[in-house]
C-alpha cells in the first residue's frame, strides 16, 4: 500500500500535468507549493460539498490572498502575483475533483492536514 507521501507525489504530478501552460513561466516548485497551501484551507465543512460549492470559490479567494502576501515587496513580486493568481482556481477546480473521486482521497487530505500542522 503506498504511503501519503507517494499519493501527495502522485497528487501533485496529476495537478502539474492538467494545469495550462501558463504553469512553465512559475516553474513547477512554485505553482506546486500552492498545493499545500490549499489543502491548509480545506475546511470539514466541504465534506458534502459538490464541484461548484462556493466553499471552493471563497477558498480560492483567500489562497489568492496569501500569494500575494508572499510575493509581494520580492523581486519580479508582481510578475509572480499575476502568473500564480492566473493559476489558483484551476489548482483549487482540480484539488476539487481529485477530493470528490474517491473518499480514499478525502482521508488523505485530513492526513496530510494533520501532519501540516504537527
Amino acid at each position: 500500500m503506498p504511503s501519503p507521501a507517494d499519493d501527495y507525489a502522485r497528487l501533485e504530478q496529476w495537478v502539474w500535468s492538467r494545469l495550462p501552460p501558463s504553469k512553465l513561466l512559475a516553474g513547477r516548485r512554485r505553482v506546486l507549493d500552492l498545493v499545500p497551501l490549499a489543502i491548509d484551507r480545506w475546511s470539514e465543512d466541504m465534506a458534502g460539498a459538490t464541484a461548484d460549492a462556493p466553499a471552493f470559490s471563497v477558498m480560492a479567494d483567500s489562497l489568492r490572498q496569501d500569494v500575494r502576501r508572499i510575493y509581494r515587496g520580492r523581486r519580479y513580486g508582481s510578475f509572480w502575483i499575476i502568473v500564480l493568481s492566473s493559476l489558483v482556481g484551476e489548482i483549487v477546480r482540480l484539488l476539487v475533483l481529485w477530493w470528490l473521486s474517491s473518499s480514499d482521497h478525502k482521508q488523505l487530505f485530513q492526513t496530510w492536514r494533520s501532519e501540516r500542522r504537527a
